[in-house]
């Protein structure tokens, strides 16, 4: 099925992104990425969950919109761990790590 609304009036409805945020956690889920979603403070649990991750893992990829998560990744993280920071590209515009 095709939609055809813009993102930001999808968006605005709470209950359609609750909805895309179920359906995505659960389709990554599915093929065996891990993927959460949190209300609140959601720069914090980000941040929180890649730290976490980056104590079994050698690489950890946190991919978000907002410049402060870059911030607090750069801060918390132990220096002898990897962990990169992904901001989508929106339109014509590319995917910046």
């Amino acid at each position: 099925m095709l939609a055809n609304v813009q993102q930001e009036s999808f968006l605005a409805n709470e209950k359609n992104k609750t909805k895309l945020n179920k359906l995505l956690v659960e389709t990554l889920t599915a093929r065996g990425i891990e993927a959460s979603t949190t209300a609140g403070n959601t720069d914090g649990s980000f941040i929180r969950c890649g730290l976490n991750k980056v104590i079994s893992h050698s690489s950890v990829v946190v991919i978000g919109k907002d410049v402060d998560l870059l911030v607090l990744l750069k801060t918390h993280t132990p220096p002898d761990r990897n962990v990169y920071f992904m901001k989508p590209g929106r339109g014509n515009i590319e995917d910046k790590v």
